[in-house]
């Protein structure tokens, strides 16, 4: 079951990251066309949000319950901060992740409600914040030990 979450969450990340990407794009269009937000920019940025969502809820399930990783740090806490590969996974990783997530949800539901162009300036702003944050922790390979970009 970890093997196929860890899969699952790794090439999740490709969309995410994606359709972070498309999303701050929209933001800019958006804003140089100082409109309303179109339906179409309100559903790719809940497609963004859903994914995100899904991604979000695998990670969750493999950093409570599956990870060998964060098994190993939760029995000591003390010696997994001294570790820089276990403090990365136990403590940067999640926190600054729940930290991107937030950003995507509240931005799509801050775009989906607004009435006006400032819709896309919250959205903009909110993208940015979130995708740079999930930039910072994505497991590079040249960051994490062991990662790879694509996992089979």
């Amino acid at each position: 079951m970890y093997d196929v979450m860890l899969v699952l969450h790794s090439w999740l990340r490709w969309a995410v990251f994606l359709g972070g990407i498309v999303v701050i794009i929209t933001a800019v269009q958006g804003l140089k066309a100082a409109g309303a937000p179109r339906p179409e920019d309100v559903k790719k940025v809940r497609i963004n949000a859903v994914i995100f969502d899904i991604q979000a809820a695998v990670g969750l399930l493999l950093y409570g319950v599956l990870s060998p990783l964060t098994q190993a740090a939760f029995s000591n806490m003390g010696a997994a901060m001294k570790d820089a590969n276990l403090r990365f996974w136990a403590v940067e990783h999640i926190f600054l992740m729940l930290v991107a997530w937030g950003c995507t949800r509240v931005g799509a539901i801050r775009f989906r409600k607004a009435k006006d162009a400032k819709g896309y300036k919250t959205l903009l702003i909110l993208s940015v914040v979130g995708f740079l944050s999930m930039v910072a922790v994505i497991p590079w390979p040249m960051r994490a030990i062991g990662r790879v970009l694509f996992r089979f």
